[in-house]
């Protein structure tokens, strides 16, 4: 009798349409939260490469002057430029050198000889950040470090002879990533302060957009489990299901776009390059 009381005890607390409520709630929530534990716990490398948009236009032919420019004890007739480039590892796997399988080489296009290229900062010494400047006549330069751990690397600062509009490519792969992800920066390189402004302006954003529609979906599954609870005893009760129904697709829409903000990064430098 007791184990046939408990039986039903369990079977008509299982039948609970708010229990189901909740543990279809709980279900749903579990999907895109599972999703982003799963992609937040991927270990690898994402070596990544921007120019900065911002080229400044030292000298121009374009502008009649006297001025005469040389350059190593050569004659320069053509525009100047100088420019920016960052190199860092936005992913979570650490990139040593023994993982460069095919050289790093930053190359302009079309070819311009490469007057001057130095190391402007680095986001911490150990890295050992490097550049190799023997082929800077050829418009080419390479790059290695010891290491690249999580949003370390380096920036390059170029001054070339050439106009703004040319392009830089890079090739090379490491392992675990076939090619180096290249970021089209639109807006230029930030300044320490001038991204952590930015990042306080979004995550204000987030808070003043997340807060209402979170109170707005609780509102609506107290709204929906009273419906089917005062449904249950109806003969219609194709209307609580319905509710169910419209519920449980809203969760999901509201998890997966959860799911995709948390995995979308802006893959800006790091703060310190």
């Amino acid at each position: 009798m007791e184990a046939a009381s408990n039986k039903n005890f369990w079977v008509s607390f299982s039948a609970n349409p708010v229990v189901k409520s909740i543990a279809i709630f709980a279900g749903i929530i579990a999907i895109p939260l599972s999703i982003y534990i799963y992609y937040e716990s991927i270990q690898s490398p994402d070596l990544t490469f921007s120019v900065n948009p911002v080229k400044l236009e030292v000298v121009s032919t374009n502008q009649s002057s006297n001025l005469s420019i040389s350059f190593d004890g050569k004659s320069i007739d053509s525009d100047i430029t100088t420019t920016q480039i960052a190199i860092w590892n936005q992913g979570k796997a650490p990139i040593k050198k023994a993982d460069i399988l095919k050289p790093i080489i930053i190359s302009i296009n079309p070819n311009r000889p490469i007057l001057e290229a130095s190391i402007r900062k680095t986001s911490r010494d150990v890295i050992q950040f490097s550049l190799n400047s023997d082929e800077l006549q050829q418009g080419r330069m390479s790059v290695s470090w010891e290491v690249l751990e999580h949003n370390d690397g380096g920036m390059i600062e170029v001054i070339y002879a050439g106009s703004p509009d040319v392009n830089f490519n890079i090739e090379g792969a490491v392992i675990g990533q076939k090619e180096v992800t290249r970021y089209e920066n639109k807006i230029g390189f930030q300044s320490p302060n001038e991204e952590f402004e930015a990042f306080r302006t979004r995550n204000k954003r987030i808070r003043f957009m997340s807060l209402p529609l979170a109170a707005i979906t609780i509102l609506g599954l107290i709204f929906i489990v009273i419906k089917i609870i005062k449904l249950r005893s109806q003969p219609a009760q194709w209307r609580g299901k319905v509710l169910v129904i419209i519920a449980v697709l809203l969760i999901i829409m509201a998890g997966l776009l959860i799911a995709m903000f948390s995995l979308s990064r802006y893959p800006t430098p790091p703060h310190g390059l």
